[in-house]
């Protein structure tokens, strides 16, 4: 198989070699995604961006002075 050649009928073949794409490209890409049916999913805020949001400094607990297990004298 060659390096322009995919197994997978979802992909689509690039006009231009590896490397940065421009904006227009980008576009005439995904226009080409869009009319091959393909379907973007957008996807909520998950559950670990709701629990940063509702928490404030007040409720986050304050860190240990010394992190739990050995203390720096049981290291000498």
């Amino acid at each position: 198989m060659t390096a322009s050649q995919n197994s997978s009928p979802r992909t689509f073949d690039r006009k231009t070699p590896k490397g940065s794409i421009s904006r227009e490209q980008l576009e005439a890409d995904m226009d080409n995604f869009r009319e091959n049916g393909g379907k973007i999913e957008k996807l909520g805020t998950t559950h670990v961006l709701q629990k940063l949001q509702t928490t404030t400094p007040e409720t986050t607990p304050a860190r240990p002075a010394h992190p739990q297990g050995r203390s720096s004298e049981s290291r000498k």
